[in-house]
């Protein structure tokens, strides 16, 4: 159970949230997320408050349990680029931008689908 509550607190402290921020966050009574860092062997967080912090954190139970080693991803440099325009641009344009690139792929998917060669680049 330290994985588990380490890695809440992790997610907790990469949003710069305390205690209380992530029990208004997730809907979990703060005398309940308290009692898990409490050392009383008892109090574990149950099934329903795991599901409130995978929806508030964005991520699977599955991530949650996860070893370190599991979840570490690496990202290319071009990656890292799009992340961080796309953390520059407000929702709607992150929905237009969404929208464009889906219209795209669609294209190439119908242009390629058409038979033969294209005229279109990658």
């Amino acid at each position: 159970m330290d994985k588990l509550l380490k890695r809440i607190d992790e997610l907790r402290q990469g949003r710069g949230w305390t205690e209380y921020r992530l029990a208004q966050a997730s809907g979990i009574p703060q005398s309940t997320i308290s009692g898990w860092y409490s050392g009383e062997k008892s109090v574990n967080p149950s099934r329903k408050s795991l599901e409130k912090l995978t929806k508030i954190f964005e991520i699977t139970l599955s991530f949650l349990f996860a070893d370190e080693d599991e979840y570490t991803i690496t990202l290319t440099a071009e990656q890292k680029e799009w992340l961080d325009l796309l953390a520059q641009m407000d929702n709607v344009t992150r929905a237009r931008l969404m929208q464009f690139i889906v219209a795209m792929m669609s294209f190439k998917g119908t242009v390629a689908s058409a038979g033969g060669s294209s005229s279109v680049e990658n």
